[in-house]
């Protein structure tokens, strides 16, 4: 007999959700064009939520990509059972695998599917903005960005905002020569 996940919702929490934030995160939320839609810890979803959940939201968003986040790794695996169905491989809090790359196309269940790479990781060492944090510094920046994409995976460069809902000043300043030094070497 299986032993129970116990970072799954119980059912009166599955059903909870249902009746409140998954009907409104997809008859409001998807009312309006999304690019990306981001599951953040899909494990504690049972596998065939997060199959209604992809569903709909390819219904209501043919056009976005759909992020069952697989949590920290270097995206080498996927583990099914916590992050399927998805159209990205996440891979957090290290890069793509410095032997494999990023393999983009992956048999699942029988079948072949395109599941391109993206690198998640914050500017600093902080997902939301503390005002302590400290920022990456220009050249680790531009070395995620060059070895992300040499490895065949796109960099999500986490950028908080802060308590107002700004970007502070030395962020902005910071993703500016990020951008000019990409622009230097032909990214």
């Amino acid at each position: 007999m299986k032993s129970e996940n116990k970072e799954r919702l119980s059912r009166e929490q599955l059903q909870a959700w249902e009746q409140f934030g998954y009907g409104m995160f997809i008859h409001f939320g998807m009312s309006t064009y999304l690019g990306e839609v981001w599951v953040d810890i899909p494990a504690i979803l049972t596998r065939d939520y997060k199959n209604r959940l992809y569903s709909d939201i390819r219904k209501w968003q043919p056009e976005t990509a759909i992020v069952m986040n697989h949590g920290i790794g270097n995206g080498s695996e996927l583990n099914i059972d916590k992050a399927w169905p998805t159209d990205i491989i996440t891979i957090e809090r290290f890069l793509p695998d410095s032997m494999a790359y990023h393999q983009k196309v992956r048999t699942i269940e029988g079948h072949e599917y395109y599941l391109p790479g993206e690198v998640c990781d914050p500017i600093g060492k902080d997902w939301f903005y503390t005002p302590d944090d400290q920022l990456r510094s220009d050249a680790e920046l531009l070395g995620m960005y060059l070895v992300t994409r040499a490895r065949g995976a796109n960099l999500l460069l986490d950028v908080p905002p802060d308590k107002h809902g700004l970007l502070p000043i030395p962020t902005v300043d910071s993703l500016m020569r990020l951008r000019k030094q990409i622009d230097s070497v032909g990214g």
